[in-house]
C-alpha cells in the first residue's frame, strides 16, 4: 500500500494514496470501474511524479458509492453460488447413494460366494447326517 502525505489544503492530513489496483483490491471494485469513478470525480485522485493515479482516501474508510447495482450484482453472485453449492450437495448425495448400492451388491455376491464355495453334501451324506444325529440320541436314552 502506497502511503501518500496529501499536499492540498482542502484534504484531511491522515489521508492515504492508493493506485487504482490496491483501491479496486480494497474496495471490491473492477479496474475499469475506478478509472470511470476518477473520471467522473467519484473518487480524489491525482496523478504521481510518474503519471499514475492515486486515489486519496482515509484508511478506515467504506467504499465511496455503494450502488444498488452494486448490491444487486453481489446478491446475483450470492444466490448463483448457493445454487451451485446445492448442486454439488445433490451430486455428492446420489453418488453417495450410488456407493452404498453398490457396496450392498458387492456384499451378496461375496455373501453366495461364500455359499457356494461350501463343500456339497452327497444324498447319502445328508441323510446319513440326519439319522446319524437321530441314532445318537437313541443309544443314549
Amino acid at each position: 500500500m502506497n502511503t501518500t502525505t496529501n499536499t492540498t489544503t482542502d484534504a484531511p492530513s491522515n489521508t492515504i494514496g492508493l493506485d487504482v489496483k490496491e483501491y479496486a483490491d480494497a474496495f471490491g471494485l473492477g479496474i475499469s470501474t475506478v478509472r470511470k469513478y476518477i473520471r467522473t470525480d467519484k473518487v480524489q485522485a491525482e496523478k504521481d511524479e510518474n503519471g499514475h493515479w492515486v486515489i486519496m482516501c482515509e484508511p478506515p474508510d467504506t467504499p465511496v458509492n455503494i450502488t444498488d447495482d452494486n448490491i444487486a450484482m453481489l446478491l446475483e453472485q450470492k444466490d448463483k453460488q448457493i445454487n451451485d453449492l446445492q448442486e454439488q450437495v445433490k451430486f455428492l448425495k446420489t453418488t453417495i447413494q450410488d456407493k452404498v448400492k453398490s457396496e450392498e451388491r458387492l456384499q451378496q455376491i461375496i455373501l453366495s460366494q461364500n455359499i457356494l464355495q461350501q463343500p456339497k453334501l452327497s444324498v447319502w451324506q445328508r441323510v446319513r447326517s440326519i439319522f446319524g444325529n437321530n441314532q445318537e440320541h437313541m443309544n443314549n436314552v
